[in-house]
């Protein structure tokens, strides 16, 4: 997750198969990018295993989600 502002986030990658699943909640400066980033750990999901994304944010009452398709 890359967002521009100093805002609550929350990144989570799932495997599909078994719901195996890593988060993060703590978004730090990259000044390198000049925004806050959220990284997590990688599930195995080689073919014919598959995971998907979802990212949460919170800013000024705003609240956002969004999904990737599994791959």
């Amino acid at each position: 997750m890359t967002l521009s502002e100093n805002a609550w986030g929350k990144v989570l990658i799932v495997r599909n198969s078994d719901g195996k699943a890593y988060s993060c909640t703590n978004l730090s400066l990259r000044s390198s990018l000049g925004s806050y980033t959220c990284y997590t750990a990688m599930v195995y999901d080689k073919d014919p295993l598959s995971s998907h994304a979802e990212g949460w944010s919170q800013y000024d009452n705003v609240s956002l989600h969004s999904r990737t398709p599994s791959y």
